[in-house]
Formats: structure tokens, C-alpha cells, sequence
């Protein structure tokens, strides 16, 4: 069970790892903060719910749904998704990947701190070694100390904390919520959540011009 959550964890982070890179590369091929959100909010919600179906059919069982309390809150808890993205995202507009790297995971400090404001217990020399670990690692994998060109934007540093705490309060948040829900059942309601506030703050136009994605993946010879 260790095993399985260490490679759990490490995939994530590899995962977060990559993001930044991908949505910036998304910007420099012609695509709007609405496409990047847009296509992971919506797309992903959508891509959830028919695994939670296909599962379904596998195992040959009904769905089980959780209670309407539980599932409105999941929703609730959903934004912050979907809001941890839409910030982050924003950042990377003024932000290079590394740095916009480095202010989202100031999360793991904020975590820390929520759980310690929330219980008044305070973290234990473990975890705070951990924190430090984490982010004096990132700080040497990102190159941070090599470069003497790192340009700071005031907005995109904001957006970038700004995102790191909205992605504490979901990970604090959905840790203690629905816990006995299936995962799937449970991502897929939650990302329905931030879904819809995305698409409310910043609507998914690209759902309407498909056409235009062919023309800008192609690049002019």
C-alpha cells in the first residue's frame, strides 16, 4: 500500500511537473486561456464520467452514487479545481514554466499551515524538514540559481501564489470529503464542479470553433 502510494504521489508530481511547459507551449501556438482551461476542465470532466460508465460496465455493477449532500459539496469542493487551474494557467501568461512551477508549489508550506491554523497542532520536525526538502529541490531542478535572467511579473507572481493556496485549500478540503466514495465517482463530480466554474468565468469558445484548431497547429514553412 506504501508502494502503491509513493508511485501514486510521484506521478502526480510528475504530472504537475509537465504542466507548465505544456500550457505555455499551448500559448505560443495561438490558443487563449479559455482553450487551455477550457479544454482540460470540460474535456476532462466529460473523458471522467465515461471511465466511471466503463468501469461501471466491467465490473458489472450499478453505479453507486453518493448521497445528494455529499455530491453537492463534492461539486462545491470541484471549484477550487477548477479555480487552482484557471489561476495557474493565468500566471503562465506573464511567468516562464520554471518559476510558474516554483510559486505552485509554495502549496505544500500552505497545506501545512491550514492543517496547523484548522486542528491548532502544530506540524510535526518531519514535515517540516519535508517542506523544506521539497522546495529547496525544486528550486535546484527548476535551475533557478543558475540563471541571472529570470524576469519576475507582479500579476503573474500574485496569480501564481494565488493558485498554489486555492490548490491547498482543495487538496485539505477534498482529503477529509466523501472518503468512501469510489475515486473515479469522486474525481468526476468534482471536476464537473470546476468545470462549470470555468466555464462560467472564462466560457469554452473553443467548443465552438473547432475548425480553427487544425490551422493553428500548423506552423507556416
Amino acid at each position: 500500500m506504501k508502494l502503491k502510494g509513493l508511485v501514486l504521489v510521484s506521478l502526480g508530481a510528475f504530472s504537475y511537473g509537465i504542466l507548465s511547459t505544456l500550457v505555455v507551449l499551448a500559448y505560443q501556438a495561438g490558443f487563449s486561456l479559455n482553450d487551455v482551461i477550457g479544454s482540460q476542465t470540460v474535456l476532462g470532466a466529460v473523458l471522467l464520467w465515461l471511465f466511471v460508465l466503463i468501469g461501471s460496465a466491467i465490473r458489472r455493477k450499478s453505479l453507486s452514487w453518493p448521497s445528494k449532500k455529499q455530491s453537492i459539496l463534492m461539486l462545491l469542493t470541484g471549484t477550487t479545481t477548477g479555480l487552482t487551474g484557471l489561476l495557474y494557467y493565468a500566471s503562465l501568461q506573464y511567468l516562464s514554466p520554471a518559476l510558474g512551477v516554483v510559486l505552485f508549489l509554495q502549496f505544500t508550506w500552505m497545506g501545512v499551515a491550514i492543517n496547523t491554523a484548522v486542528t491548532r497542532r502544530a506540524p510535526t520536525a518531519m514535515t517540516l524538514v519535508s517542506v523544506l526538502f521539497i522546495l529547496i529541490g525544486t528550486t535546484f531542478a527548476t535551475g533557478l540559481l543558475n540563471t541571472m535572467h529570470i524576469q519576475f511579473h507582479w500579476l503573474g507572481v500574485a496569480l501564481g501564489l494565488c493558485a498554489a493556496l486555492s490548490n491547498a485549500i482543495r487538496v485539505y478540503v477534498s482529503g477529509a470529503l466523501a472518503v468512501k466514495t469510489d475515486p473515479m465517482m469522486r474525481s468526476a463530480i468534482m471536476v464537473t464542479g470546476g468545470a462549470i466554474l470555468t466555464s462560467v468565468i472564462v466560457p469554452p469558445t473553443f467548443l465552438c470553433q473547432p475548425l480553427l484548431y487544425p490551422t493553428q497547429l500548423v506552423t507556416p514553412h
